[in-house]
Parts: C-alpha cells; structure tokens; sequence
C-alpha cells in the first residue's frame, strides 16, 4: 500500500474523506502531513536517524577494539616467535663456541731419520717441536738399513733442558706399527712442551760385529 493510498484511509477513518466547500481532499492531506498525522506509519518502518547514528558508531568502536585485540595478540605471537628465534641463536652459538673451544688440536706429524752408532751410542735431534698438552705421541716406522738381527732400536723424547720425558719406546726396526710413547709412571698424555727425539741401538748381543761403513739408519713418521 503506498503512502497515498494510507493517507485516504486515515482521513476516510477521521470522517474527512469528503472535502467540504473550504477545504479541498488535496489540502486536507495536506493538512494531515502537516499535522504529523503520517510520520508515525513512517517511523514504523525507519528507525530515528539519531539512533542509527549511535549504532553506527558502536559497531564501529567495537570493530576497532577487537582489530586492536587481534593486534595485541599477533604482536604478541611475533615477539614470542622472535624471542625463541633468539634464544635458538644464543644456544647454537654457545654449542658452537664451547665445542670450538673444547676440540683437541689436530695432532701434528714429522718426518724423523737418524743414523745411529752400533756400539750403542746416544743420538740426540736438535730438532724440537712443539707438543699440545694432553695429547699422546707415537712413533711409525717407514724404512731402516743395516739392522743386525739381534737388534732393536730404542727411542724417547725429551724437553729443551734435556730431561727425556718418555719412557724408552724399544722396538724391531722392521716393524712397521704405530707405537705410542708413555711417560715412567704408565700415561700416554704426554706434557706441554718442546719436544726432541733421542735415539740409540739396543744391543741383544754383545758378540755382534758392527761395521763402521754401514751403520744402522731409520726413518719414521713422529705424531705429536
């Protein structure tokens, strides 16, 4: 029904439906429109612009409080995922530091060769070098000569004062394994200093002859 429509029956209800000598049937609509006889069907249909208004706003409002709640929390996820970022680093950092720091020196090796006197004589290298503390020494062999076979050589190491801090390491010049030297009181952690290779034939038998041309030579690999 439209609003002209309801305006006749309002008026036709007031007993105006027939316009009198002064008062015409458009007037009289008039006069009800005038009169706020109509707006009420209005304000049926549409709520007071003042209201609207205000539910405008308050649903403005809340939107902008939950978008700064969600705002807060994203924030506050971030700074959670950034601080375990960090904390990660800090740790691999503090593995990778402490391993750097803890790992052993790679163990250094030397090429040795000596030729010795068959009576028995101390050969003693003026070649020093340097010794990590902790770590042990070996000795391989890689080559002799003019070994009797009642023979052994007998090698140690000693200090830049000239103390051996070895224990003597005897072994066959034809053997050709690994032999770690160890201190007098057992231990392969050998100390942490300058070391140099002493050196001699150990005799098994007195009555072996020695032949001043061709003396017993070695050659090895010292691992320090």
């Amino acid at each position: 029904m439209g609003r002209f429509e309801v305006a006749q029956k309002v008026i036709q209800a007031d007993g105006l439906g027939a316009a009198g000598p002064t008062r015409t049937a458009s007037e009289t609509l008039k006069w009800h429109v005038t009169h706020q006889r109509l707006p009420e069907i209005d304000r049926m249909r549409t709520p007071p612009p003042a209201l609207f208004i205000r539910d405008t706003e308050r649903n403005e409002d809340d939107m902008k409080r939950k978008l700064a709640a969600a705002q807060e929390r994203g924030d506050a996820k971030k700074h959670i995922k950034k601080r375990a970022r960090l904390a990660l680093m800090a740790a691999s950092t503090a593995i990778g530091l402490t391993m750097a720091t803890t790992a052993p020196a790679a163990a250094a090796t030397h090429d040795v060769s000596a030729t010795l006197n068959c009576a028995g004589a101390l050969f003693q290298s003026g070649n020093f070098r340097a010794h990590t503390a902790g770590s042990g020494a070996s000795l391989q062999l890689t080559a002799n000569a003019h070994w009797a076979s009642v023979w052994t050589l007998r090698t140690g190491l000693r200090n830049t004062s000239g103390t051996q801090v070895t224990a003597t390491l005897e072994q066959a010049p034809t053997n050709r394994s690994k032999h770690s030297y160890k201190t007098s009181s057992g231990s392969t952690s050998i100390p942490n200093t300058s070391l140099a290779m002493n050196a001699r034939v150990g005799k098994t038998e007195t009555t072996s002859g020695c032949v001043a041309l061709w003396p017993p030579t070695f050659s090895g690999i010292l691992t320090l």
